[in-house]
């Protein structure tokens, strides 16, 4: 046996080419067969929440609880922890009321802008106009 040749096959894992072919299964004009089936797509409706994710908002949560016990207790440094994980949690929901409010505004008192309706200033081939005009570099 050679030294040097690679002891791993290194052909595509796939049907043979010994094996009849399927009749229902079409071929392609380079002699490859194409699936007859189409891949399982990932949903992008659903979230994807893995085992991973599990365990680790578990461990957050624990952790969270072990802190708010000694929080009840009295530990002062547990108390203040809470206390800014408390004001943390009510300034992003704060901020997630404020964002639903202005989507609201901005779903429900829709009104069209007639300039927006005009089209790109490009549509022409033409540049749009000039705010400032470009400097003459032969100077």
């Amino acid at each position: 046996m050679d030294p040097t040749a690679s002891t791993t096959d290194d052909r595509v894992v796939g049907p043979s080419d010994d094996r009849p072919h399927h009749r229902s299964e079409p071929e392609r004009s380079d002699g490859a067969i194409e699936a007859s089936f189409q891949p399982i797509q990932r949903s992008r409706l659903v979230p994807q929440i893995s085992i991973r994710w599990l365990f680790a908002a578990t461990l957050v949560g624990a952790i969270l609880y072990a802190i708010a016990r000694q929080a009840g207790e009295g530990v002062a440094i547990a108390i203040a922890f809470m206390s800014v994980a408390g004001y943390l949690a009510a300034f992003f929901a704060t901020l997630g009321l404020f964002f639903l409010i202005a989507w609201s505004f901005a779903v429900f008192f829709r009104r069209e802008d007639p300039d927006a309706l005009v089209g790109s200033p490009f549509a022409d081939g033409q540049l749009p106009p000039q705010w400032l005009p470009p400097r003459d570099r032969s100077s």
